[in-house]
This record gives C-alpha cells, sequence and structure tokens, in this order.
C-alpha cells in the first residue's frame, strides 16, 4: 500500500510541476536543498500556502482586520476598483487595436488600388 501511495505522490508530483510557476519551482527546489530529512522537506512542501491576486488571502485579511477595524472593507473594495480599472484599460487597449486595424485595412486597400491603376 505504501508504495502505491508513493507511486501516486510522485505522479501527482508530477502532473503539479507542469502547473507550477518557475518563481514556486524555485522555492520547491530550496526546500529541497535544506539539511534536513526528506520527510520533513516533504511537510514543508506539502504545507506550503501560494495566493496571488488582488485580494489578500482569509487568513491575510484577518489579520489586517484585527488591526484595523475597516481593513478588510477598504482592501476588498480597492481591490474591486484596481479589477474595474484593469478591465477599462483593457477594453481601452482593444478598441485602439480593432481602430488600427481598420486603418491598416484601408491603407493597403488604398494602395493596392494605386498600384492597380497603374499597371492596368
Amino acid at each position: 500500500m505504501e508504495k502505491q501511495d508513493h507511486k501516486l505522490l510522485e505522479k501527482s508530483g508530477a502532473d503539479s510541476k507542469k502547473r507550477i510557476s518557475k518563481a514556486d519551482q524555485e522555492i520547491i527546489d530550496q526546500v529541497k536543498k535544506l539539511p534536513i530529512s526528506e520527510e520533513k522537506q516533504k511537510d514543508i512542501i506539502a504545507t506550503m500556502e501560494m495566493y496571488s491576486g488582488a485580494i489578500p488571502h482569509p487568513k491575510i485579511l484577518a489579520g489586517y482586520q484585527a488591526l484595523y477595524p475597516d481593513a478588510a472593507k477598504e482592501i476588498i473594495e480597492n481591490g474591486l476598483d484596481e479589477s474595474r480599472h484593469r478591465r477599462q484599460l483593457e477594453t481601452a487597449r482593444q478598441k485602439r487595436r480593432g481602430h488600427l486595424a481598420w486603418a491598416s485595412m484601408i491603407l493597403l486597400v488604398i494602395v493596392c488600388l494605386i498600384f492597380m491603376g497603374r499597371f492596368i
């Protein structure tokens, strides 16, 4: 049974390695280089908690809330505002790209018509 668990762990480790970012993989590699037993290394890696996003992890948010009563609400509102702003910037960027594509296509048609007029 233990061998099956070990093989499953290796397989899931290989699958998860594909999904791990380069920075996270560097952290895991550093843990594996530590002069501690392999069992402790596995425990450290298994309990590593990685989180990213505009809004902090709930445990971190609770810590801020303990320091300042309205901190969680303000942090969440800031994260939501930042998300809205990022979407607005992306929309504007897509519109600019669309306008540039149309302008390029119109210019290309004009150049083609000019050259066709010379050769006809």
